[in-house]
């Protein structure tokens, strides 16, 4: 049977948690197609942000209404369509009102044990208040990064992107994440600030794959569930 892999935000949210815990996430936890996806919002960060090569230079500011436009060229609902508007509009906010300066770079998703395509990170760094931020951005209404959860991605961050060699070895580590209730959805950005030790790469492996194996379990009972009373045949592989 294929191995369904968990998005990352879910990974991040279930893989602390004790054994009994993950199972019962895990357990409860559907893969589908969502009402509407991110992607368009997700594709147009640079922009909002002004991202360059250097943060020396301007890439020149893309318009608001340029960026609304490229938003609303997406293939999807009209609600999916707004609440993408809403994310972009509070980043716009939150760059204006912090001189938020963005660079690209480079940065691949990683793979930590039976995890692969990983990425607690955007192919920019933020420069604000003088200092530099490696940043993910936790869209969601629902099932979002609590406190363990970006523990969790905070120390990917570290493993993946400090390491790197990119001269980001000193960047923050920092999440974004949005407003659930009224019409503006505001950004917050949520920072490591070291009271709590990042866990270790053996740590996170050890918690992914502790993880993957209880997922793996729940999707082989559920196939088996399915082809007993669906009257299914044809083998699991």
């Amino acid at each position: 049977m294929k191995r369904r892999l968990l998005p990352a935000t879910d990974l991040a949210r279930i893989a602390p948690r004790s054994v009994r815990d993950k199972r019962i996430a895990l357990e409860a936890f559907e893969l589908g197609d969502p009402t509407f996806s991110y992607r368009p919002v997700a594709s147009s960060v640079a922009d909002i942000f002004d991202a360059s090569g250097s943060l020396l230079e301007s890439a020149g500011r893309t318009g608001l209404v340029e960026i609304v436009r490229a938003i609303r060229r997406a293939r999807m609902s009209e609600f999916g369509i707004e609440q993408n508007l809403k994310i972009a509009h509070a980043l716009v906010r939150f760059s204006t009102e912090f001189s938020v300066q963005a660079r690209q770079v480079d940065l691949f998703p990683a793979t930590l044990g039976a995890a692969s395509q990983l990425a607690y990170w955007s192919n920019l760094v933020l420069l604000i208040d003088g200092k530099l931020h490696v940043f993910y951005l936790d869209f969601r209404n629902t099932r979002r990064l609590d406190d363990e959860g970006r523990l969790f991605a905070y120390s990917v961050q570290n493993e993946f992107v400090r390491a790197a060699g990119l001269g980001l070895e000193t960047a923050e580590l920092s999440i974004f994440q949005f407003a659930t209730d009224g019409e503006t959805r505001d950004a917050s950005l949520f920072v490591h600030d070291g009271e709590r030790a990042l866990y270790s790469y053996s740590e996170l492996v050890s918690m992914t794959d502790e993880t993957y194996r209880i997922w793996d379990e729940v999707c082989y009972e559920r196939a088996m569930a399915k082809r007993k009373f669906g009257g299914g045949g044809g083998g699991l592989l």
